[in-house]
């Protein structure tokens, strides 16, 4: 698996993605119903205008997920991924944020990597729960996101490296 850096012609795949998340619930307020235009527009403005990082994970030829750094302030980034459904429970996902998270923090040093799940998305949450995130209690006050909290629907975690996971013990 490598990984690539997002482009405009990556747009078909994203909105895909984004359709078969959407229906199945995994997003929080998305409508599938986007049109591929619509959906440039809005790859555009993420790859030219916001300080947004998009990799798309491959194998071989064959595209299969995305990562996507939102972010947030100061060094800080909120992280959400997406794959295929045809390539669910093979490991992709979790390799995929592995490989991201390791170039994101390589080129960028953010300060602090977020993320929010809904709750029902608990393959989503496995994924990141492998990848060293840990569930934390959101405070508006001390944490920020990207994306509107729910604290009805969302969970929120944060990453953290594995040589401060083991200083912290």
């Amino acid at each position: 698996m490598k990984l690539i850096n997002c482009n405009l012609s990556d747009a078909k795949l994203l909105l895909k993605i984004h359709r078969e998340s959407a229906s199945k619930g995994y997003l929080r307020s998305a409508s599938p119903n986007h049109s591929l235009k619509t959906f440039k527009l809005w790859l555009r403005y993420k790859l030219f205008i916001s300080k947004s990082k998009i990799f798309i994970g491959k194998i071989k030829n064959y595209k299969f997920g995305y990562t996507r750094f939102d972010y947030i302030y100061k060094k800080n980034y909120e992280v959400s991924i997406g794959i295929l459904s045809k390539n669910y429970n093979q490991g992709l996902g979790t390799k995929l944020l592995e490989l991201s998270i390791k170039k994101f923090t390589k080129i960028y040093k953010p300060k602090k990597i977020v993320c929010l799940i809904i709750k029902t998305n608990k393959r989503s949450e496995q994924c990141f729960k492998k990848n060293n995130f840990k569930l934390i209690k959101f405070n508006k006050r001390k944490h920020k996101t990207h994306n509107k909290m729910n604290l009805q629907k969302d969970n929120y975690f944060e990453y953290f490296e594995r040589n401060k996971l083991n200083k912290m013990k």
